[in-house]
């Protein structure tokens, strides 16, 4: 049977991860083999998630600004883009975020699909990446009005999960600055979120200050360094890759020579530092995923005590309405 639309599938496509804690299992064997599937699932898309930025998702962007004692101004509302990533060269660095305008194909036949709304954004100027639209109310979003006058896409803005926001460093116009970007599905906004998030761990590991507790072998102590200076140095590679060559191991042809073989210790200590890296990575992923947690339960609990405000209110108009009908 054909469907258009693919709606079953989108559905079970939005749970994701979740699906695995949400489906009905009859034995601990089952609810393992679950989660074994989704961790290579995870694994996967952690060996791929540069090339899903790479290739970019359709998306909708407003960019704000604040400045102290000012009313905070929209520099671009509701605007169709192309978000992605640029690579300007193998460096982390020298990544960049672009949003390009999204036009027809006779915008794309003239050549002007690929033009910016506005600078590329240096990894280094992004501070954070969350889910939903923090800071501000999606559904007052500023929109274009149609021809009739009315505004057209509240209805979409309504559903902060499609939304993610970019916290950008102050700069000399404003102090702050935020980018909503608004998916189609609320797929596309989850592995968007989950591959910055990643894209923002690297760059920590391999060029920012280390979170690790774990020695890194490439961080030799020089004779003028102070320890402070090379524990926030450690892990700076400047865009270079080590150039040190690993030595073939040889051959195992029977049990007899592999217990006699020797394992060069560089290769232990290249090992060592790539599942240090791993585990750092993952470790900033846990402490993201924690805080967005927080922040949920930080908005359970005012939507609950808006409603216990609206419910005593509603028992009061019903008091007073049954004292006036006597």
């Amino acid at each position: 049977m054909v469907r258009r639309g693919g709606t079953v599938a989108g559905k079970a496509d939005d749970e994701g991860v979740g699906s695995v804690w949400k489906s009905d299992v009859m034995s601990r064997r089952e609810r393992e083999e679950n989660i074994a599937d989704e961790v290579r699932k995870f694994e996967m898309k952690s060996r791929k998630y540069k090339h899903m930025l790479e290739e970019g998702s359709d998306a909708t962007l407003w960019q704000l600004h604040r400045n102290e004692n000012e009313e905070p101004e929209f520099v671009v509302k509701s605007v169709p883009v192309t978000f992605k990533l640029d690579a300007r060269g193998d460096s982390l660095v020298q990544k960049m975020l672009c949003f390009s305008a999204r036009g027809g194909m006779l915008s794309k036949a003239l050549g002007r699909g690929d033009r910016n709304i506005l600078e590329p954004i240096s990894l280094h100027d992004v501070l954070d990446v969350k889910p939903g639209c923090v800071g501000y109310e999606s559904v007052n979003l500023p929109v274009p009005k149609s021809k009739t006058g009315r505004s057209s896409g509240n209805a979409e803005n309504k559903h902060s999960s499609l939304f993610m926001t970019i916290c950008g460093s102050p700069s000399p116009i404003a102090s702050s600055r935020l980018f909503f970007v608004r998916f189609k599905t609320r797929t596309a906004r989850n592995e968007a979120v989950t591959n910055l998030r990643r894209l923002l761990a690297e760059l920590q590991v391999k060029e920012g200050v280390t979170i690790s507790s774990i020695h890194n072998s490439n961080s030799a102590s020089s004779p003028g360094a102070s320890p402070n200076s090379q524990k926030r140095m450690a892990n700076l590679t400047h865009g270079h890759q080590n150039v040190t060559e690993i030595p073939a191991l040889p051959a195992l042809n029977d049990d007899e020579n592999a217990e006699d073989i020797l394992v060069p210790l560089s290769v232990v200590q290249q090992e060592l530092d790539k599942e240090r890296e791993s585990y750092d990575r993952l470790l900033i992923l846990l402490l993201s995923g924690s805080a967005d947690i927080k922040d949920k339960e930080d908005e359970l609990l005012a939507l609950r005590g808006k409603m216990d405000g609206v419910t005593a209110e509603l028992k009061e108009k019903n008091r007073v309405q049954a004292n006036d009908s006597k």
